[in-house]
């Protein structure tokens, strides 16, 4: 059985060992690893085994421990939020990662007609928005009140039938657009996807409890984020996104580089073709009911078009949720050496 933990790890970043000038590096893994909490101990771990960062993004993002004196964590969250879908536009820079970059290679590995699915929490900034499209659209003299925006989006979730749902998915058209044109940088993001042929049947199970979908789709740190904020949790909605490989440009395998601060990503084994992709971390009831983990890809930022939207779910935040983010890996790892996959 293929187990894919090195016994030790010290010394190690990207799963190789640190070069002489980046030493200081290892000083502050050990530190945290040994005093950090157990998502902190998950990151470095990461840090330390994930073999598919090419070694010129670690060199990059080593030098941001050792020459601008930041901390490991503080590292990452720079390096993620500023390093972004132009770092795969080349094979010769993470090729094992690569599912589809251009010009077209040999090397592509997701048949043209692959179809994405992916999760997008309606946040604060792009509520704004929507409500503004919406305003000229269903002849309104003042946009929606937010109490007047939450019974719209809880009609379409109930599939109401006398609702004009085009007009909302042309809104969301125009307000994604509006967000990339007032955001600059936003079009050179990540967007983190699953395949449509593994997730419609997960949400054909779990419309009605969008939380497990969350769970499924890898996006842990949504729950506990929800849950820490507020005794009183308002419901939060969610655009369910589908759309073809064809309209994107870069397509990848996602590393700890572009899974930040989250620590329930789990690194991907550099043995295993990238054709297979990487693997959500499954949690909490969607594990116990054996749901298998789905495969995940990064790409290139695209502006949402109106097509793409298939459905929106209403999730509601639960104030206890707590998950065991160790428990969570452990589970995964087992997965995976049981199925020499991940």
């Amino acid at each position: 059985m293929t187990h894919y933990l090195p016994r030790s790890t010290s010394g190690m970043m990207f799963g190789r060992p640190i070069p002489s000038q980046f030493s200081s590096a290892d000083d502050l893994l050990i530190s945290i690893s040994n005093n950090g909490s157990s998502s902190d101990k998950a990151i470095i771990e990461n840090l330390r085994i994930d073999t598919r960062v090419s070694e010129s993004r670690a060199e990059s993002f080593l030098q941001l421990i050792c020459n601008q004196g930041l901390g490991p964590q503080e590292a990452l969250n720079l390096y993620s939020s500023t390093k972004a879908a132009r770092d795969f536009q080349t094979t010769s820079t993470n090729e094992s990662n690569l599912a589809k970059c251009p010009p077209p290679t040999s090397q592509e590995l997701l048949p043209n007609n692959t179809e994405f699915v992916s999760l997008m929490v309606i946040w604060p900034t792009l509520r704004s928005e929507i409500k503004t499209a919406l305003k000229p659209l269903m002849e309104l003299d003042e946009p929606l009140a937010e109490s007047e925006f939450v019974q719209l989006l809880e009609r379409v979730v109930e599939q109401d039938a006398n609702l004009p749902v085009s007009r909302l998915q042309d809104a969301i058209e125009i307000a994604h657009q509006q967000l990339l044109h007032n955001v600059r940088g936003a079009n050179d993001r990540f967007v983190w996807v699953g395949l449509s042929s593994e997730f419609e049947p997960l949400l054909q199970r779990y419309a009605s409890d969008p939380a497990r979908l969350l769970e499924v789709f890898g996006l842990g740190h949504l729950l506990v984020q929800s849950a820490s904020n507020s005794e009183i949790l308002p419901p939060k909605f969610i655009l369910v996104l589908k759309y073809s490989i064809d309209e994107l440009t870069t397509v990848a395998r996602p590393s700890v580089l572009e899974a930040g601060l989250n620590p329930w990503h789990f690194p991907t084994c550099v043995s295993i073709v990238a054709r297979d992709g990487g693997r959500t971390v499954i949690l909490g009831q969607a594990f116990a009911a054996g749901i298998q983990p789905l495969r995940e890809y990064v790409h290139n930022y695209r502006a949402i078009r109106k097509s793409d939207v298939i459905g929106i779910l209403k999730f509601v935040p639960e104030p206890a949720c707590n998950i065991d983010v160790a428990a969570a890996r452990a589970n995964h790892l087992k997965w995976t050496c049981l199925r020499n996959v991940i």
